[in-house]
C-alpha cells in the first residue's frame, strides 16, 4: 500500500497538500477572528491586532482578506484531488493550479511587504499563511501533470486521502483549541 516508490512530482503534490492545509488552517482562524470581531491570539506579539485593524485587512472595506486565503487554499486542495482522480483534463487542471499558486505567492509576498513597510507590524498567522504559499510555490515548481498510469494514480489518490483524513483531524482539533 505505501511501499510503491514515489516520484518527485508525487512528493511535490503531497507537499502541496500539506502546505495548503497549513494555509487553510491559518486563514480559517483569521477569518473567524475577523468575522466574530475577536482579537487574534498572537502570542507575545501584538502585531496580529495591528494588522487586523489596518486598512489592508479588508478588500473594498467589506471583504475580510482571510476569506481569500480560505477560498485559495480550499481550491488548491480540491484541484490536487481532482488532478489525481480524473483522467481527463489533467494538464488543464495542472495549468490552472500553477497559475493560482503564482497569484497566491505574489499576494503573500505583497502582504509581507505591506506588513513590513506600511503597517510596521507582523501577524504571525499571516506569516504562517505566507510560508504555506511559498511551500506551494516550491511544490508547484517541482510538480508535473499527473501520469496516465492507473496504478500510480490509484496509489497517489489513496495516499492523498490518508493525508486528507489525518490533516482534517489535526485541523479540527487545532481550530477547536483556538476557538475555545
Amino acid at each position: 500500500y505505501f511501499s510503491m516508490r514515489l516520484s518527485l512530482p508525487v512528493i511535490s503534490r503531497l507537499t502541496a497538500l500539506k502546505s495548503a492545509f497549513l494555509g487553510l488552517f491559518a486563514s480559517s482562524y483569521l477569518l473567524y477572528a475577523y468575522v466574530a470581531n475577536r482579537p487574534v491570539v498572537c502570542g507575545d506579539s501584538s502585531g496580529c491586532e495591528i494588522v487586523r485593524l489596518s486598512k489592508y485587512a479588508y478588500i473594498a472595506g467589506t471583504i475580510p482578506r482571510p476569506l481569500l486565503g480560505v477560498l485559495f487554499y480550499a481550491a488548491i486542495i480540491l484541484l490536487l484531488l481532482f488532478r489525481v482522480a480524473l483522467r481527463t483534463r489533467a494538464v488543464a487542471l495542472w495549468r490552472v493550479m500553477q497559475a493560482m499558486i503564482v497569484v497566491g505567492v505574489i499576494e503573500s509576498v505583497w502582504l509581507f511587504f505591506i506588513q513590513w513597510q506600511e503597517i510596521k507590524a507582523f501577524c504571525l498567522w499571516c506569516l504562517l499563511s505566507a510560508v504555506a504559499a511559498i511551500g506551494l510555490g516550491i511544490a508547484a515548481f517541482l510538480d508535473r501533470p499527473v501520469q496516465d498510469d492507473p496504478a500510480q494514480r490509484a496509489h497517489e489518490l489513496r495516499l492523498m486521502l490518508v493525508y486528507l483524513a489525518v490533516l482534517s483531524c489535526i485541523f479540527l482539533v487545532g481550530l477547536g483549541y483556538l476557538l475555545s
